[in-house]
């Protein structure tokens, strides 16, 4: 089954004291691109947890805000954190002493500053608490994203499904259009060569077959025809399989789709194969767009 880019999931976990919250946001994008927000506690995780995510989110942009807080913080009740506000008042008076800068540091700008509300975590990287309960976190909510990305996978393969079906009814009265190619050449070519020849004129009969053969020729579009039977089809097993890169494969193969048909527009023989050519690249158009949607 095939996946959609759009996700979101969210959890909460809480343990040792701390409440780790996470946000995990997929939006489409033509690669896999994955984004932290994360504390600087376990920054130095960033690469593992990243992996994690790029395991499950193989194409698409993902946002993960990770938040760290003690369990009586999270509670509302104030704290203040004193190590940042003392690291804060010496950096005030290094640059009075040192540059010789006019100030004072009111306590309303003080409490502007990150971390002077708040109970300090340990600057260990990666911290062992914290670790533990970000991976669980993030587990979770990646559950969630897959669970928006199937349901949207669902709905992108039942319109695409439909729109294949399209395709191979436009492929059929085509191929079936294709056999009269040769007869409608022979009665055009009779036709005119009784508007410009003088009445009685008789025709060369073996000239006049060659001249239907070399049309017909021209406007062969079996191998045309073929090959698009077999894209459609490829597609159709894409969207029942398991392949990673499904998105991917569809958009290539929307491509040769729209190749082949730019081909069948070249040879058509007339105004009724042409309008077939036109409502197949719609179609096609229409399921390119789909695809852009999906992992």
């Amino acid at each position: 089954m095939i996946r959609g880019m759009t996700g979101y999931g969210r959890s909460v976990t809480e343990d040792n004291g701390l409440r780790v919250t996470v946000e995990v946001r997929t939006v489409n994008h033509r690669y896999g691109d994955v984004r932290f927000r994360l504390p600087r506690a376990v920054g130095g995780a960033e690469g593992d947890l990243r992996r994690r995510v790029s395991s499950r989110v193989r194409r698409g942009r993902a946002d993960i805000a990770i938040d760290v807080q003690t369990l009586e913080a999270a509670s509302g009740a104030a704290q203040l954190n004193r190590d940042a506000v003392q690291a804060l008042l010496a950096a005030a008076r290094h640059l009075r002493d040192d540059f010789g800068l006019p100030g004072e540091l009111e306590v309303a700008t003080v409490l502007r500053f990150p971390d002077v509300l708040g109970a300090a975590l340990p600057d260990e990287t990666p911290d062992p608490r914290l670790l533990p309960l970000i991976e669980a976190g993030l587990d979770r909510a990646l559950d969630s994203v897959d669970s928006m990305r199937l349901e949207e996978g669902r709905t992108i393969a039942t319109d695409v499904r439909g729109r294949l079906e399209v395709l191979a009814r436009l492929r059929g009265e085509l191929a079936a259009r294709s056999l009269e190619i040769p007869t409608l050449a022979r009665q055009r070519l009779e036709r005119r060569i009784t508007e410009l020849l003088p009445q009685g004129t008789r025709t060369d009969p073996g000239r006049l077959e060659q001249e239907v053969a070399l049309l017909a020729d021209r406007a062969d579009v079996t191998e045309e025809l073929v090959r698009l039977g077999g894209f459609i089809e490829q597609a159709a097993a894409v969207l029942d399989g398991r392949d990673g890169d499904a998105g991917r494969r569809l958009d290539f193969l929307m491509q040769e789709m729209n190749r082949e048909t730019n081909t069948l527009g070249a040879k058509a023989a007339d105004a009724e194969m042409g309008a077939r050519v036109v409502d197949l690249k719609l179609e096609i158009e229409r399921i390119r767009e789909q695809v852009q949607n999906v992992e």
